[in-house]
């Protein structure tokens, strides 16, 4: 009897050992945030970052299982350049390979690309400015050590991570480009120009290595070094982000009704299940659907940069964007519609009349369209300035069937279709054979591409969208392009067209189709207006819910 219940001992502490060990050896899911709103100078400090990071871990808690214990923030002077570094590396440490691991930066960010402050930051990467480093440039080498930069500083701790095997998500809400291209009037910006001293020979320093500095910025685009980290920035390389202060809350909602980033904003949306962003309807949100989300959210809302993401879909061939973050399940949000708006306050009763008997509501700030006048001249342009149309002495008539226009592109646009699987859809342009992310900014003479891809068989359609309502089928543009797409083979249209003037804005519409319908075997290659009868069966095809699609866009600004 003793001897059996010494086996029965034996064999429950073995079980409780096992248990135990099992638990010991689950994956987790762990965070690192990071927030910084007091830099120096007043006018420096952003409301956003602090409240960002507290309502990202409130959202983490809460819907996406990551525990107290595994979840670390630094805010403000915590978030100095040696802690940041010192919590990325302990990150590591207490995590095993089978665990899934965030990391979030709040604040301000600078690049080589920064034409203000002209740091001698290497190509094709960005700088975030941890607390505790100057406004002021003395010695611009010594400077750029205080920084958090990319290449040199994060590359080695997330080769780490990615050499392991972990699944790493990497956001950023700062700027990585000091060219205020689209800058926003009434949003303060996420980046930080520095004030360098008056002497050219003393702004250098004795200790400032040329030479070096050149070597640095000569650096070749790399393509994306990494397997199993992904990257979402909350700007392109031509834009900076924006930051919404609590005074323009009203004008430009956040989810909690706080000063937020304007991107961490739509992101915090998609993490609590209230922008929609499950396209396949799995209930669980890949990276690239939380980008595609994020990105589309805040073309709707008019915020004055566009979200990036890494790899980019050419270099994706493993499929890291079509992984779910912490591969947990959630209840996710149906598609809305969104009304559009225009602010007309500085034209005549006339026109404002005429618009409200057209039903077309009429706000102020953070409208979809924005009036100017410009003596006897009409522009139309969103709320960050952007030229959309230029109308020269225009009647009241020409600027209400420019503003229909408009009203019909964005409903056509953004018309709440359901997806029955992924499409990821991109426009790229090509650097010294490297495909380079870019914002939604193009200039005159850039080569445009595009590319996209299906998680599931299917045909693959490119529409392109401009500002007088001309829909052109880009492809398929001819019969033997139709052709159905093994799933996640990549559809790539490389240097297809150049950016010429006109300066506006056009979308980019991308449609993938299970089956291909016979109707469309009409508009193959062809260009039509948006109220046009062609236009009305591509239409009843999109709108169509028992027909098994995936439908998403992008929009892009020209300028000189």
């Amino acid at each position: 009897m003793d001897k059996f219940m010494g086996k029965i001992s034996l064999q429950v502490a073995s079980i409780v050992v096992f248990f135990t060990l099992s638990i010991l050896c689950q994956a987790a899911n762990h965070a690192l945030l990071i927030g910084i709103s007091d830099y120096p100078g007043k006018s420096s400090d952003l409301e956003g970052p602090v409240n960002d990071v507290f309502s990202m871990q409130e959202v983490l808690q809460q819907k996406w299982n990551v525990q107290p214990a595994h979840l670390n923030t630094l805010l403000n002077e915590q978030a100095t350049r040696e802690n940041i570094l010192q919590a990325l590396n302990d990150l590591y440490r207490r995590t095993t390979k089978d665990d899934y691991i965030f990391v979030y930066f709040s604040g301000h960010g600078t690049s080589a690309m920064d034409l203000k402050n002209n740091l001698p930051l290497p190509h094709q990467t960005g700088a975030f400015i941890p607390h505790g480093v100057p406004q002021v440039i003395v010695y611009p080498k010594a400077y750029v050590q205080q920084l958090i930069v990319g290449r040199r500083d994060l590359r080695p701790i997330f080769n780490k991570f990615d050499t392991r095997g972990n699944q790493v998500l990497v956001v950023m809400d700062a700027c990585f480009s000091g060219q205020a291209v689209r800058g926003l009037p009434s949003l303060p910006k996420r980046y930080l120009p520095s004030k360098s001293v008056d002497d050219p020979m003393l702004a250098l320093g004795d200790d400032f290595d040329a030479d070096a500095a050149f070597d640095e910025n000569a650096l070749v685009e790399e393509p994306y070094p990494y397997r199993n980290v992904f990257f979402l920035g909350a700007s392109g390389e031509n834009e900076t982000a924006a930051d919404i202060p609590l005074k323009l809350v009203d004008f430009y909602p956040t989810i909690d009704g706080k000063a937020h980033g304007a991107f961490t904003d739509k992101l915090l949306r998609v993490l609590h299940g209230r922008l929609h962003a499950d396209n396949n309807q799995d209930s669980q949100l890949a990276y690239a659907e939380i980008h595609q989300s994020v990105r589309s959210a805040m073309e709707v809302a008019n915020i004055p940069h566009t979200p990036t993401r890494l790899p980019v879909l050419q270099e994706d061939a493993s499929g890291l964007g079509q992984r779910a973050l912490f591969d947990t399940k959630l209840s996710i949000a149906p598609p809305g519609s969104i009304s559009f708006t225009v602010d007309a306050r500085e034209l005549n009763n006339d026109v404002q009349s005429s618009l409200n008997r057209l039903g077309i509501i009429q706000k102020d700030l953070g409208a979809h369209l924005k009036l100017i006048k410009a003596g006897e001249d009409v522009q139309l342009a969103n709320s960050t300035n952007d030229q959309i149309k230029f109308l020269q002495k225009p009647t009241t008539d020409q600027i209400v069937r420019a503003v229909t226009t408009q009203k019909r592109i964005h409903d056509w646009m953004y018309y709440p279709t359901v997806s029955h699987f992924n499409l990821y859809g991109s426009l790229t342009s090509n650097r010294n054979q490297i495909v380079v992310s870019k914002g939604s900014v193009y200039r005159f003479g850039e080569e445009l591409g595009f590319s996209l891809k299906a998680d599931e068989d299917a045909f693959l359609i490119i529409m392109h969208v401009d500002v007088d309502g001309l829909i052109s089928m880009i492809y398929p543009y001819q019969k033997s392009e139709v052709i159905k797409q093994t799933k996640n083979s990549l559809v790539d249209l490389p240097s297809i067209a150049r950016v010429q003037a006109p300066e506006g804005r056009d979308y980019i519409q991308f449609i993938a189709l299970k089956n291909w319908p016979k109707q469309l075997n009409s508009i193959i290659g062809k260009s039509f207006r948006i109220n046009s009868n062609d236009a009305q069966t591509l239409y009843s095809i999109l709108s169509d819910a028992s027909i098994e699609k995936a439908v998403t866009r992008t929009l892009f600004y020209t300028k000189s």
